[in-house]
Formats: structure tokens, C-alpha cells, sequence
């Protein structure tokens, strides 16, 4: 389970579009829940919201090391992560990092 948050080596396109199907799942169900226990004012409503925001933080870790990852395997640098962080634009630079082959290593690549 430790490999997904680390940022160190290589993330194959099934991998990276597992992590981003799941995170967005995962980040969906706790926000409707979430939003069920506020609207109906309940005790557990601030342990709800305090476990969605340490979840969406987790998950926004799981998916720059991910994604990290994945660049590193289609041979581009890991900094274009950064461009996540820039609204509207994410959309896209999740789904090129989603297409981009992976690149073969040669002999002189090791």
C-alpha cells in the first residue's frame, strides 16, 4: 500500500487511471455522506467534515505521487505535476498523462 504514496518509481497507464477512478470515488461517497450528516445537523457532522478534509488530503497525495509516477514512466519530468495544482487545466494534463506511452528502456538507458 506504501508503494501508491511513494513518489519514487515508474506508474503504467492501468495503474494511474485506477488510482484517479478510485480516488474520485472514494472522495465522491465521503462528500455525499459528509453532506447527508450536515444536512441533517447530526453530532457526527464535524467528525464527518474533519474525515473528508484528512481524506482529500491523502488522496491528493496518493494522486501527485501517482501521477509522478506515471510521468516518470512516459519519460517526461515529474515536475509537470505542478500544472494539477492550475484549475480547468487539470482536466486536461490528467488525461494526456492518462495517454502518453510509456517508454521503452534500451540498453543505454539503464
Amino acid at each position: 500500500m506504501t508503494h501508491y504514496f511513494n513518489f519514487k518509481g515508474l506508474a503504467k497507464r492501468q495503474e494511474y487511471w485506477a488510482v484517479i477512478v478510485i480516488a474520485f470515488a472514494l472522495a465522491f461517497t465521503a462528500g455525499f455522506f459528509t453532506e447527508v450528516l450536515i444536512l441533517f445537523n447530526t453530532e457526527g457532522a464535524l467528525f464527518g467534515l474533519l474525515f473528508l478534509v484528512v481524506g482529500c488530503i491523502a488522496l491528493i497525495w496518493l494522486q501527485f505521487a501517482t501521477a509522478a509516477r506515471r510521468c516518470r514512466d512516459a519519460g517526461i519530468s515529474p515536475w509537470w505535476v505542478l500544472l494539477l495544482v492550475i484549475p480547468y487545466i487539470n482536466f486536461v494534463v490528467t488525461i494526456v498523462f492518462g495517454v502518453l506511452p510509456s517508454k521503452t528502456v534500451g540498453e543505454d538507458d539503464v
